[in-house]
């Protein structure tokens, strides 16, 4: 098994991630995130935005985007930017 560099193995666990949102498996997304995550989404004025903390509360954010657009809200990674600590996907 070859060992990764952090940053390579970082981008195929983002690229999974996305995938499994795009599958809308929701499942695969909750397994997937750490319980203590800080995600942040571009604050555009409503509860679902900002600085999110927790697994739930980015999962809630997930639904309801889905939910907002009958199940026709879809994300794709175009540029991955990695940082010591965390990683920027746009």
């Amino acid at each position: 098994m070859a060992i990764l560099p952090e940053s390579r193995s970082n981008e195929r666990l983002i690229r999974t991630f996305y995938d499994a949102r795009a599958r809308e498996d929701l499942a695969v997304v909750r397994e997937m995130l750490d319980e203590d995550v800080i995600w942040r989404e571009p604050d555009v004025g409503n509860e679902h935005t900002g600085d999110l903390h927790g697994a739930d509360t980015v999962l809630g954010m997930i639904q309801e985007a889905l939910r907002l657009t009958n199940g026709t809200f879809t994300l794709r990674v175009t540029k991955l930017g990695h940082k010591p600590r965390y990683t920027d996907v746009l």
